[in-house]
């Protein structure tokens, strides 16, 4: 094409780069073409580790504007895209279109892959059980998309113990982290000092953990992204629960161990105003037990950092806790941290799917 003798201006769109396994050579095609005819393209793609990268590879000679867009600018986009399909399908089971189109609006987490995936899975659905298993289960396709982007992530040479640990924190936090948050998690678990976090998250990991414009707030980019990251398909990548959960109590007992819980050594020093909290103590103070109750028992390195943590600084966690009018955190700390042989059993979320057993007869 860009050897056609045209006058013309040219218009190309590419859509979903990032689902394209070797969109590098795109870029190496562009750069070393010189078209004697106007071409405009226009790109899309999730943020993927070395898009900056490859779009400085072609300035100068080129002009490149590029627009970051918000997963939330994407619903209204995916509720006409379900809206267009979804009265196609012939489902019944006691479950109508519009129930179905909000639920999996609900799970779509502004994924289009995702819902185009599970849409065509539907299509072959004829009975409640098989809408519960397309939309929970993990589509065929996400699994392959997941794939390609560790396989483009593993020839990496060098900050793949960052990307890892980046990762870890998204799958098995028991909330989402704030970007300060995570720089100062990644601090205390594998001592790095991030200069740009953002750039670090989107430039590492940008195909799987994503972070909200708004809120700020770091998570996968979709939870069939946990799922994925939890299992041995993911190779080098795979996160594993119990050693994950180790990692991160041992980077909050490590805080919550440290100087800054450390009561004042004179009574005087009492009424002096506390400097501002780390960013990651909040998390610490609430969550710790949480990961210790699914950490591995025997670990030696977990025991002696509980063993650090109550013998210095237990009081002023306490004190801590109750000034913020946290008891219920404090009462579930207090039953996990004292009785580690336990264990907690969620309870089975309920579907939001009728199930054929509650169906009308």
């Amino acid at each position: 094409m860009v050897k056609t003798p045209l006058e013309a201006p040219q218009y190309r769109v590419i859509d979903a780069l990032d689902e394209c396994g070797k969109y590098q050579e795109l870029f190496t095609f562009l750069a070393g073409e010189r078209p004697s005819f106007p071409l405009r393209l226009f790109l899309t793609s999730r943020m993927v580790s070395d898009m900056k990268r490859l779009q400085q590879s072609l300035q100068p000679p080129s002009s490149l504007v590029c627009i970051e867009i918000p997963p939330a600018a994407s619903v209204s986009d995916i509720q006409l895209y379900i809206g267009n399909r979804i009265h196609r399908l012939d489902i019944g089971g006691g479950i109508g279109h519009k129930q179905l189109a909000n639920i999996i609006l609900g799970r779509a987490h502004g994924c289009f892959l995702w819902v185009r995936l599970v849409l065509e899975k539907l299509e072959n659905a004829y009975s409640s059980d098989d809408v519960i298993k397309a939309i929970e289960g993990m589509p065929e396709g996400m699994s392959s998309y997941y794939e390609r982007t560790v396989s483009a992530m593993s020839t990496a040479v060098s900050n793949k113990y960052l990307t890892k640990a980046i990762l870890l924190w998204a799958t098995m936090g028991t909330r989402k982290l704030t970007l300060d948050e995570l720089s100062h998690a990644l601090k205390l678990d594998i001592d790095a000092v991030l200069s740009n976090a953002k750039n670090a998250v989107e430039g590492l990991c940008g195909q799987l953990v994503a972070i909200d414009r708004e809120s700020g707030l770091v998570g996968l980019v979709h939870p069939t992204a946990r799922e994925f990251l939890l299992s041995e398909a993911t190779g080098e990548f795979a996160v594993t629960e119990s050693a994950a959960h180790e990692r991160i109590s041992l980077a909050c007992l490590q805080l919550l161990s440290s100087n800054e819980l450390r009561p004042p050594r004179h009574p005087r020093l009492l009424s002096r105003p506390r400097p501002a909290p780390s960013p990651l103590l909040e998390y610490a103070l609430t969550q710790f037990s949480e990961h210790i109750t699914s950490a591995p028992l025997e670990s030696g390195k977990l025991l002696d950092a509980m063993e650090q943590f109550f013998t210095t600084n237990v009081l002023s966690w306490v004190e801590r806790l109750s000034a913020k009018g946290n008891l219920h955190a404090l009462y579930f700390n207090r039953q996990t941290t004292s009785a580690p042989t336990s264990t907690v059993e969620p309870k089975a979320a309920q579907s939001e799917i009728p199930s054929a057993a509650s169906q009308p007869t």
